[in-house]
């Protein structure tokens, strides 16, 4: 038998953290048995165990052999910093889709943030161009509301399911407004036009499904 200090709680049980809390569990002297109750549902990371450790293998040695090369041959610059920046930016989307494979929407929201966070670094690491907050930003958050507004419309659940995250999608659109501030976007026409679809996006969903939207917002923000 196992307690939980946590939670305070007998697990008869083998297991060594608490299935509610997930601290680890004590020994405990209370009668009982040790056989596992709970039902054993393998993650992504255990059915594919060998494969995520053969590909993390190989990208560890890519990333080494890149880094030898640039250290040894190609001096000139410090290309292999890109390679790594990419390796790592792929495993931080791999690891993001298996995490958030239960909801695509979320899916969506949460890669647009990470490859947006991942060209920002490699504007800034190729001289910081400002092509990252011209561009490419303002594309991703145009097809994040694209894509989300497309499940919505074609989905077999209420979209009452899909509000909180157009209204994320599109206040992506408007916040990057910020980056005219500091000068950091300089191409004023991608910013400005997904900014005015952000906004339209963002009345349609106020003024047609306004009342859903105010009280999915009440509901996530706890007001």
């Amino acid at each position: 038998m196992k307690y939980c200090e946590k939670c305070k709680v007998v697990i008869p049980s083998g297991r060594e953290r608490c299935p509610l809390c997930q601290s680890f569990l004590a020994q405990s002297e209370l009668p009982g048995h040790d056989d596992e109750i709970f039902p054993y549902i393998p993650t992504a990371y255990h059915q594919h165990n060998l494969l995520i450790r053969v590909s993390l293998f190989l990208s560890i040695v890519f990333c080494v052999v890149c880094a030898t090369l640039n250290l040894l041959v190609w001096t000139d610059r410090s290309w292999s910093l890109l390679v790594l920046a990419a390796v790592a930016a792929g495993w931080a989307t791999i690891i993001q889709a298996v995490r958030k494979r239960s909801s695509f929407c979320k899916h969506i929201l949460y890669q647009v943030v990470t490859i947006a966070a991942v060209v920002v670094v490699f504007d800034l690491m190729t001289g910081f161009h400002r092509w990252s907050f011209n561009y490419i930003i303002p594309a991703l958050c145009t097809f994040a509301m694209l894509v989300v507004a497309s499940i919505a419309a074609m989905g077999h659940r209420l979209i009452e399911n899909y509000i909180i995250y157009m209204v994320v999608s599109a206040v992506f659109g408007i916040v990057q407004l910020v980056f005219l501030l500091p000068h950091w976007t300089t191409i004023l026409w991608p910013t400005v036009l997904t900014a005015s679809a952000s906004i339209i996006y963002l009345a349609a969903l106020i003024l047609f499904v306004g009342r859903d939207t105010m009280f999915e917002l009440r509901k996530r923000l706890h007001m």
